[in-house]
């Protein structure tokens, strides 16, 4: 389990240096985050989260580019990690951090009416 996040981290981190440094697909934005890699138990696939703010169309994009840069991306994982076999690659949306943000502003908009309620009550 241990070496699985280590190795989910490292491949992380050398997916974040690539999509930044090396793709030029321009589906794929600026802002696009790798949240997460998750590695099933024996290392043959890794799912990898991916966010970015933008439309639904640019995110259809993001990950188009992301499945045509599938192969690129696994062979630069392979030279950088020390695996017998390089994993698969699985690109997912991570919405949680959209979610996330509309819970919050949720939250924001009812403490606001509770304010207003309260001044009201009060006669303020």
């Amino acid at each position: 389990m241990e070496r699985q996040k280590r190795v989910a981290g490292e491949i992380q981190r050398i997916l974040l240096e690539v999509l930044y440094g090396e793709v030029k697909d321009p589906r794929i934005p600026e802002m696009m985050s790798v949240t997460e890699v998750k590695l099933n138990r024996d290392m043959s696939l890794a799912t990898i989260y991916v966010s970015t703010l933008g439309g639904e169309q640019e995110k259809k994009d993001m990950m188009a580019g992301l499945e045509k840069a599938k192969g690129f991306l696994r062979s630069r994982v392979a030279e950088g990690i020390n695996l017998r076999n390089a994993p698969d690659l699985r690109f997912v949306l991570d919405e949680s951090l959209e979610r996330g943000n509309a819970i919050s502003k949720l939250i924001d908009e009812v403490r606001a009416e509770d304010r207003e309620r309260n001044k009201r009550l009060h006669g303020e």
